[in-house]
C-alpha cells in the first residue's frame, strides 16, 4: 500500500481521529506508533527554539502562565536595579548572581482557605533563585517534533486537496483542514469529530 492509502485507511476506519489542534508540537514517535508511515512523518520534523515569550515558547504545563509572568517581573526588577535594558549583555555568571540576589515582593495577595473562601490578604516574597528554578521546570528551550498544523497541511497536500482560507487563528486553520479532509474521504464528521446530522 502507498502512504496515501495507508493514511486514508487510518482516518476513514476511525483508528485515528484528527484533532483540532493548531498549536502543539508532537513527537514523531506518536504518529509512527499509531501507524503513520515514517516516510510521511520524517519530512515534517522540525526543531523549535523557544524565544522566552508565552506564545513563542514550548511549555511543560499550564503553570507556565504564572511563572512566566513572575519571571518577567524579576527581569524588570533587575533592569531597574542595574539600569541595563538589554540583560543579554550581562555575563552569565554575573546575571545569575543578580537573579539569586533579587526578590519580587507582591503586596495585597489574596489568600484563600481550603474551601476556596477568601481569608484575607498578605505580602508575598519570592526569591529570584526559586523563580528561576520554577521557570526552568516548565520552560522547554528547544524541541524536535512535528507541528500538528504542519501535519494537517501535509495531509491536504497528500490527498491533493485545497482547504478554504481561515482568518481567525491557528485553531480555525486546523478546523478547516480537518473539515476539508473529512469531506474528501467521505467522513460524516465535523472538525470537532462530531457526527453531522444530515437533514
Amino acid at each position: 500500500m502507498t502512504d496515501k492509502e495507508i493514511i486514508a485507511d487510518l482516518i476513514k476506519s476511525g483508528k485515528y481521529e484528527l484533532e483540532r489542534d493548531g498549536w502543539s508540537q508532537v513527537k514523531p514517535a506518536y504518529f509512527i506508533e499509531l501507524g503513520f508511515p515514517k516516510s510521511f512523518i520524517d519530512p515534517l520534523i522540525s526543531t523549535f527554539v523557544s524565544d522566552g515569550t508565552i506564545k513563542g515558547s514550548l511549555w511543560k504545563n499550564d503553570s507556565c502562565y504564572y511563572w512566566h509572568r513572575v519571571w518577567c517581573d524579576l527581569l524588570e526588577e533587575i533592569r531597574e536595579k542595574t539600569k541595563i535594558d538589554d540583560l543579554s549583555t550581562i555575563p552569565e555568571k554575573e546575571f545569575l548572581d543578580l537573579v539569586n540576589n533579587t526578590q519580587i515582593i507582591y503586596k495585597d495577595v489574596h489568600v484563600y482557605d481550603e474551601e476556596h473562601k477568601l481569608k484575607g490578604k498578605e505580602t508575598k516574597v519570592l526569591e529570584g533563585k526559586l523563580i528561576l528554578e520554577k521557570f526552568e521546570d516548565v520552560y522547554i528551550h528547544e524541541s524536535k517534533g512535528v507541528y500538528y498544523l504542519t501535519f494537517l497541511r501535509a495531509l491536504t497536500d497528500l490527498f491533493g486537496i485545497k482547504a478554504g482560507q481561515a482568518y481567525h487563528g491557528r485553531g480555525s486553520q486546523a478546523g478547516e483542514y480537518i473539515r476539508t479532509i473529512h469531506e474528501h474521504l467521505g467522513i460524516n464528521k465535523d472538525e470537532f469529530g462530531k457526527v453531522v446530522i444530515q437533514e
